[in-house]
């Protein structure tokens, strides 16, 4: 996974789990599984997968659905299998949202509001 492409906050999976990014450092990152407490690790990024973005996640993240358009604060148009954020009837689409992190990084962007999970990760380890 490429470092640049991440920010605190972020959701990843490492190991098969969900994990949330609590600091990025230059050979890897440091996770836990809750954003405020939990067992920390330090993982490199090429231990990191990105979760893909669907609809399952959108609903984590709080999103609602209305036909394929996904709306909180910001509006995701569905297509196929295929997320795009819009801008505006006559705007044209960005380029296909492909993971969980990469909705998270544009949500906060525009809005400077952090994307989170409703369901909150379980702490079984």
């Amino acid at each position: 996974m490429n470092a640049k492409d991440l920010r605190i906050g972020n959701y990843i999976k490492y190991r098969k789990k969900l994990y949330f990014i609590i600091e990025l450092q230059t050979e890897g990152c440091t996770i836990r599984k809750n954003s405020n407490y939990g067992k920390v690790a330090f993982v490199s990024y090429e231990e990191i997968i990105p979760i893909r973005l669907n609809a399952s996640e959108l609903i984590k993240l709080g999103f609602k659905c209305s036909h394929t358009e996904w709306h909180k604060e910001i509006c995701i148009t569905q297509r196929g299998l295929h997320f795009y954020y819009c801008a505006g009837k006559g705007v044209k689409p960005s380029e296909y949202i492909v993971h969980v992190h990469n909705l998270q990084n544009l949500h906060y962007a525009l809005t400077k509001n952090e994307l989170e999970r409703e369901e909150k990760i379980k702490e079984k380890d």
